[in-house]
Parts: structure tokens; C-alpha cells; sequence
């Protein structure tokens, strides 16, 4: 059975056909990159100084605007000392990007979001104020070095803003000291590199195209070999069916998953070859729910992009969007390094490859003539996964094993499912697919 394994794996990946979908995937990567490379913003630490700097200027221009109107009235110090403190966060900020410190810049950054939260409560009004505090007492007493959270106070003719503006503080706030507890490095969403390549490939490129290949490569596994008459002579004089059909799975499941990851291990290669494969300690939005539950929040990312135009939640990002991108992160999600994150998403994908490799298999164990077998798997894919698109957004549940093929949005808990419920749906509907496979085969007239 090894040894048909082996040969028939080779047969399959030395075929044009392989080549040709590794350059269709490496031409789509590449377009990719692009995208991503006009779209970012990451060429030096401007970011994070412009970050800084804006928590400076909301000091110092706190505090003159302080000055400015209580002119010959009294001052109370303790709002005086309260902007200054701003102002000093910003600078030190600075100081530290400076240093490549960017530990204590998000220990740093975490307390000025926290002083803009503040400051934004106190000119909203009390009850705005208490919950702030409810929030964030825990975090400031942490990072803040003995300063004392009641002694920071603003002026209420301070920076008003919305609820929504108060919120997203309090969200980078604890964003930021989610970095700084775990040690991690802030990155640009758009940034490519060896590592946030395999991230954006499994996100952004792979979901698109893994169902198509998988059929391409998978769904005349049988049948060619019915039509070519080497099946009779395989079953009657070396294999049971059996094997036959187990052999066959295996082969597709290899196949497919040498032909997807070949070309984000190139592209990933090329990268790292210049950045010394050093970036694997990114910060990336993680469930907590993926091993411990069945379902997790609910997914409103598609509603704010339609609604409110943006969604800062996705991927390498802060925002939960829950509910509807209101009120910043949730407490279901956490930040993990990218390559812990990556390890538990390849195994989403080879339960989905596993999961079409033996839909393929079935299908073409059942239908001799090749072009019926392509034209009813894509029939049934592409209503499968029409179907299930719209348990995917909003407050639905996503038990579909046709829309489990975005691993890095079901860690991301994006996609109203988690990492425990696509793998058992997965291994499941696999596993019956795989028995009533078996099972006819065995019936079969040959």
C-alpha cells in the first residue's frame, strides 16, 4: 500500500497539471503582495512617532487651552499636572522608539489611551467616567509605576467626542497592554514579510482558491483510472478495495497539500532570506473560545465595512466589532504570537483538503465519465458554499463544512465558529463520507 502511495503520488505531481496551478497560485500571490505593498504604511516607525506625538499635543494643547480660559481665575493644579503627565507620555514615547524599546512604548502607549479615554469621559459625563475606570483600574495600576488613578483629572470643557470615539480608546488601550504584557511588536496590517506572507496566503488567498484545486486535482481520482483499465488489474491482483479507496485519499490529501504549499513556502523562502526569518513574534487577534466552546461572538466585520465603511477587527488588528463595532475588544478575543497561530490553522486546512480530497473521491468512485464528475462536484461546492455564506455574518452559528475554509478568520473568531467546532465537523462529515465511500465501493460492480 506504501509503495502504491508513493507512485501514485508521484505520477499525479509530476503531471503539467501540477505545475501549472503552482504558477497560477504563485501569480495570484504576487498580485497579492502588491496590493498589499501599495497599501501600506509601514516604511519606518512614522506610525507609531505620529501615535506618540498625538498624545503629546493632546497634553500640551490640553493645557494650554486649560490656561487659556481660566486666565486670572484659579487654576487647580492637579489638572495642570494631569496635561503635563500627557504631554510626558508622549515624549517618553518617542524616547523609546528611538531606543527600539517597543516594550515600553506599548507600556507607555497603553497609558496614554487611557489618559485620552479619560479625558473624553470626564467632558461626556460621570457615569461615562465610572465605567472608564471600571474598565482600566487594573491595567493603569499595572503600568502606571504607583501613580495614583484618581489623581489624573481633566477639566470638564476638555475634547469631546463620541461614545464611539471613547470606546476605540479603551480598545487600543487594552490592545496595547496586551503587547506589552505578552512582549509582542506592533505591525501595519499590510506589512509582507516571511511570516505575515503565510498569514495574508491563508487569510486572503487561499479561501478563494482551495476548493477550486482541490477538485481540479482530485475529482478523476477513480474514473481516470476505470476508463484507462488499469483499476480492474490494481483490485484483482495487489489491493482490496479498501485500501484501494484509502490509498487513493491519502495520495489526494498529499497532492493537494504539497501543490497549495509550495508556493507560499517559495514566496515565504525569498522573504526570509533577507529579514532572517526573525518576524514570527507579530500580535494576532485569537479566540478564546477555540478550544473551549462551540461557538464564539458573533461576526460583524462584513456589517461595518457595508455600514459603517471600516472594521479595524480583522487579522492583525485590535477591534472586535461586537456588537456591531461599538464597543471595541471584546473579552472573547486575545492576542497570540503569529506562529502559534499559524501552526493550529494548518490543521483547519488539512481537515478542508481531507474533507473535498474524500467528497472528490466519493464522487468519482460513483461516475465513470470524468467531465459528469467535475460538473457534479462543482455543483455541489459552489451550492454548499453559497448556502452557508450567510451563516458566516452576523448572529448566525457556522456548522457548514463548505464555508470551514478561512482558518486564520475562525481563530480570528470572525467567522461564528471556532477552531473545536470546525474540526470536529470536519473530521465527522469526513469520516461519514469516507464509510458510505467505502462501503459502496466495496458494492461496486467493477
Amino acid at each position: 500500500m506504501g509503495a502504491y502511495i508513493g507512485f501514485e503520488f508521484k505520477r499525479k505531481f509530476m503531471s503539467a497539471k501540477t505545475f501549472f496551478i503552482i504558477m497560477l497560485i504563485l501569480l495570484l500571490s504576487f498580485l497579492k503582495i502588491s496590493d498589499y505593498n501599495n497599501r501600506s504604511i509601514l516604511d519606518d516607525n512614522s506610525r507609531l512617532y505620529t501615535k506618540a506625538k498625538e498624545i503629546e499635543d493632546r497634553g500640551k494643547d490640553g493645557l494650554y487651552e486649560y490656561k487659556r480660559i481660566f486666565e486670572g481665575g484659579i487654576i487647580d493644579e492637579n489638572i495642570i499636572n494631569s496635561h503635563k503627565f500627557m504631554e510626558h507620555i508622549g515624549i517618553e514615547m518617542q524616547l523609546a522608539l528611538k531606543d527600539s524599546d517597543y516594550k515600553e512604548y506599548n507600556r507607555l502607549s497603553a497609558l496614554g489611551k487611557i489618559l485620552t479615554a479619560k479625558q473624553i469621559a470626564i467632558a461626556q459625563n460621570r457615569l461615562r467616567e465610572m465605567s472608564l475606570k471600571k474598565q482600566v483600574l487594573t491595567i493603569w495600576n499595572e503600568l502606571s509605576e504607583d501613580m495614583n488613578y484618581d489623581d489624573i483629572y481633566f477639566e470638564n470643557n476638555g475634547r469631546k467626542a463620541d461614545g464611539k470615539y471613547f470606546y476605540e480608546f479603551v480598545a487600543e488601550a487594552k490592545h496595547d497592554y496586551e503587547l506589552y504584557v505578552k512582549d509582542l511588536v506592533l505591525i501595519d496590517p499590510y506589512h509582507i514579510d516571511s511570516t505575515t506572507f503565510i498569514y495574508t496566503y491563508m487569510r486572503d488567498i487561499l479561501p478563494f482558491i482551495m476548493m477550486i484545486i482541490i477538485i481540479i486535482l482530485s475529482f478523476d481520482s477513480i474514473n481516470s483510472e476505470w476508463t484507462g483499465g488499469n483499476q480492474k488489474m490494481i483490485l484483482t491482483s495487489i489491493y482490496s478495495r479498501h485500501k484501494y479507496i484509502l490509498s487513493k485519499v491519502v495520495v489526494g490529501i498529499m497532492y493537494a497539500l504539497s501543490v497549495i504549499l509550495i508556493p507560499v513556502v517559495i514566496i515565504s523562502i525569498g522573504y526570509g532570506l533577507s529579514d532572517g526569518f526573525n518576524n514570527y513574534n507579530y500580535p494576532v487577534l485569537y479566540s478564546k473560545d477555540n478550544f473551549s466552546a462551540l461557538t464564539t461572538i458573533h461576526n460583524y466585520v462584513e456589517f461595518n465595512l457595508s455600514n459603517v465603511g471600516y472594521n479595524l477587527r480583522l487579522g492583525l488588528s485590535i477591534f472586535s466589532g461586537f456588537p456591531k463595532g461599538e464597543m471595541g475588544m471584546s473579552n472573547s478575543l486575545t492576542l497570540v504570537p503569529l506562529f502559534k497561530f499559524l501552526l493550529i490553522g494548518m490543521v483547519i486546512v488539512i481537515l478542508y483538503i481531507a474533507f473535498y480530497v474524500i467528497l472528490s473521491t466519493l464522487i468519482s468512485s460513483m461516475q465513470k465519465n470524468k467531465i459528469i464528475s467535475f460538473v457534479l462536484l462543482m455543483l455541489i461546492s459552489l451550492s454548499g458554499t453559497f448556502i452557508s455564506l450567510p451563516l458566516t455574518l452576523e448572529d448566525h452559528i457556522n456548522l457548514s463544512p463548505f464555508s470551514m475554509n478561512n482558518p486564520m478568520r475562525i481563530l480570528n473568531g470572525t467567522y461564528n465558529t471556532t477552531a473545536m467546532s470546525s474540526i470536529i465537523i470536519l473530521s465527522g462529515t469526513s469520516l461519514v463520507l469516507l464509510l458510505f465511500n467505502l462501503y459502496y465501493f466495496k458494492r461496486k460492480d467493477i
